[in-house]
């Protein structure tokens, strides 16, 4: 584990006892302002390029660096924080990474939040920006969706949803430690309860029953653990050997395979849950942004 591993893993740890002792309203509050401040803690580099435009008639951020600008490709991005928290302001740092890892721009989706939308609507937000990114006239084997915890989740859902709409997918899609289990029937809920540096398992069904907003949480457009992944473009998964999530991912992997996708995904040790977002400070999150940038680059057109 490096060094900056052990820090960040102990600053979460305590935030997580935090988090496990509230009610689910306060937890919403907490995670937002967290993940403000966060943002704040990252200003963007002078040379990353920003623009806000809506997408689909969704709020959206593009990103890019200089040498991506130009790029026809496009990575759709679904940021994480349990359907709940999260914006393109607290995965910026990750996007203009990614951006200069795969050579595309990157596609900030400000999707809805709970508890004021429930689902389908985030996965509505998905799956339009998708659409207006087709109706523009990008082709699908330039576009590429990835997210990251509940960003996961919907990227998979939204995949299989444009499968049974019968509409094109995208050429890839990449997530870091998705949720994908919203029944959370995973073994690993229960293995790695204490070890999670930062997800209280006390909280996870308030969490989730507040995303179905009485939908049937096992529907694999809410888990997609449970898809026929048959027609699914190539996919990479990265989780922690740690963390609660961790059958969430190797499930999928596993039924993605028979189902003959084509899978890349790896167990990373001793990081926490999501930990691409914090490639600021962590070595591990920024060798993980580049093996996606790689896996992006060998499959969009």
């Amino acid at each position: 584990m490096s060094w900056q591993g052990q820090l960040v893993n102990a600053f979460l740890r305590f935030g997580k006892q935090q988090f496990a002792d509230t009610d689910i309203r306060t937890l919403r509050a907490m995670m937002r302002i967290y993940m403000n401040r966060l943002a704040q803690l990252r200003p963007r580099p002078g040379w990353v390029g920003t623009r806000r435009e809506y997408v689909g008639g969704v709020p959206c951020e593009w990103v890019w660096v200089p040498e991506t600008e130009q790029a026809a490709g496009v990575i759709e991005y679904l940021h994480g924080g349990g359907f709940m928290a999260g914006s393109p302001a607290s995965h910026r740092d990750l996007a203009w990474r990614l951006s200069r890892a795969s050579g595309q721009r990157v596609l900030m989706v400000d999707y809805r939040l709970t508890p004021d939308f429930v689902w389908p609507d985030q996965l509505d937000d998905a799956r339009a920006v998708y659409r207006a990114l087709l109706e523009r006239g990008t082709e699908p084997g330039r576009i590429a969706l990835a997210g990251d915890s509940a960003g996961g989740n919907l990227v998979l859902a939204c995949i299989l949803g444009l499968i049974r709409m019968e509409l094109p997918v995208p050429a890839a899609a990449v997530c870091y430690s998705p949720w994908t289990d919203l029944t959370h029937s995973g073994g690993s809920v229960v293995a790695n309860a204490r070890r999670d540096t930062m997800i209280p398992v006390s909280l996870m069904k308030q969490v989730a029953a507040l995303y179905c907003g009485g939908a049937d949480p096992g529907d694999p457009l809410i888990s997609p653990v449970f898809a026929d992944f048959r027609g699914f473009p190539p996919l990479q998964l990265h989780v922690a050997e740690e963390e609660v999530l961790l059958d969430d991912t190797l499930r999928v992997a596993a039924r993605a395979e028979a189902a003959g996708v084509p899978v890349e995904y790896r167990i990373w040790r001793d990081v926490p849950h999501a930990f691409a977002v914090f490639a600021q400070v962590l070595p591990e999150g920024r060798a993980v942004v580049r093996q996606s940038g790689m896996f992006l680059n060998r499959w969009m057109a």
